[in-house]
């Protein structure tokens, strides 16, 4: 049997304070990668004040399995309308990633690759919500990059 770490009423406390959502709607950004153009930056449409996020999906353009061609990219949750790669890489990074040579790194989608999906129940307060991704790429060709944020108001 399952040993029960939260007491119950608690987790009424927050069923009654963050409510699962009824429905959801997905929102979705696409990139142009060309490398030498650099980092490029995608955002959603404003999206609401309180949010819920249920899972984030990134995939690129179908081409032959090229480890040597790679989209590198992260993904931001912020407010505002941004104007630049730096203002969207100052918002809150959702999806960081360690590794024990850096502090934080980047994703990465090489050619041929399937692309990555994330389940998650991520709560965000704040005027004006947004998300979106930055990302650049390394190799002799282009890509396409999409970013699909399936969300729930309230």
């Amino acid at each position: 049997m399952a040993k029960i770490v939260v007491a119950r009423n608690q987790q009424l406390a927050m069923a009654a304070e963050h409510p699962k959502p009824y429905y959801s709607r997905v929102v979705s950004v696409w990139l142009g990668l060309v490398e030498a153009a650099g980092l490029q930056y995608a955002v959603t449409p404003p999206v609401g004040n309180n949010v819920w996020l249920l899972g984030v999906r990134i995939w690129i353009d179908l081409k032959a399995t090229d480890r040597g061609q790679l989209n590198y990219f992260k993904v931001f949750a912020g407010s505002g309308k941004p104007g630049s790669v730096d203002d969207v890489k100052s918002w809150t990074d959702i999806l960081p990633v360690w590794s024990t040579q850096a502090a934080d790194v980047n994703w990465g989608l090489y050619d041929g690759s399937p692309g990555m999906k994330w389940s998650m129940m991520r709560f965000f307060e704040g005027t004006e919500r947004r998300f979106g991704v930055v990302a650049g790429r390394v190799g002799k060709d282009t890509s396409v990059m999409f970013a699909s944020f399936e969300i729930s108001e309230g």
